[in-house]
């Protein structure tokens, strides 16, 4: 079956490093305002504020206390501020990264975000389907901003083409441990899955799991390549686009 990354291998890295990191700063704390009794929000603001529950609910729902709506208005900023240091550091934890995927959904919900996908993805999915291979998706963002993606991407709603999502609840993408937890899951031999990534470190731990690995390399033009790249394109197949991998099979089975 078949596993995909999906910054550098399904989307474009600018779309989710820029775009979607465009709209996650310009709408988070319209989010957490709008939202702040939802029980996914109150759940971040407990993980990041440390209050304990009695404390949070008083300040969220006594609005008869002028003290303890000011409270909610400096619980508001310390959250938000907190978020967006994470998220301008790159050092997001579980509970932000859903937090993030929330934000995200919004912005698909309405129309703000369409996903956008490589053109021969949708090509590469058709055909793995005909051929009854599975296709699996496990991103650092959240499942559900994953599904949000493949749901209203530039070409429609692709999920009925996705067996299944993860994310880093599973484990970290640097870890070989995570890729075993999936293909566990999955009820596959590690040798029966195939990872796709333009991430030299994932493609190693998927490795040392027992996966088989693909590196995608979507600018085939660009000048830097790591020592781990070249490690790997000399070991391991390198593809620009998945359609390569697509008509290689194609021509071994004639």
């Amino acid at each position: 079956c078949i596993l995909l990354d999906i910054e550098g291998t399904t989307s474009s890295i600018d779309f989710v490093r820029k775009d979607l990191h465009k709209y996650l700063i310009q709408n988070i704390q319209n989010y957490i305002v709008n939202h702040w009794n939802d029980v996914e929000v109150q759940k971040v603001v407990k993980e990041l504020i440390f209050m304990n529950k009695e404390e949070n609910q008083a300040a969220i729902h006594d609005e008869n206390s002028d003290v303890k709506c000011k409270d909610v208005s400096k619980i508001q900023e310390d959250t938000i501020n907190k978020i967006k240091n994470e998220i301008q550091s790159d050092q997001k934890s579980a509970a932000v990264k859903e937090l993030q995927g929330l934000v995200w959904m919004d912005g698909f919900t309405k129309g703000e975000l369409v996903g956008h996908l490589y053109p021969d993805v949708v090509d590469a999915f058709k055909i793995w389907k005909s051929q009854v291979k599975d296709i699996y998706i496990y991103s650092n963002g959240s499942v559900q901003s994953q599904c949000m993606l493949f749901g209203r991407s530039v070409y429609g709603d692709l999920r009925k083409y996705i067996a299944g999502n993860f994310d880093t609840n599973v484990g970290s993408k640097l870890d070989a441990e995570s890729y075993s937890k999936i293909c566990q899951t999955i009820g596959k031999s590690p040798n029966e899955v195939v990872f796709f990534s333009d991430r030299p470190k994932e493609l190693f731990a998927a490795k040392e799991a027992g996966l088989q690995i693909v590196l995608v390399i979507r600018n085939p033009e660009c000048p830097m390549f790591t020592e781990e790249m070249c490690l790997l394109k000399n070991t391991d197949p390198t593809i620009n686009s998945f359609l390569e991998v697509v008509n290689n099979a194609e021509e071994e089975e004639k």
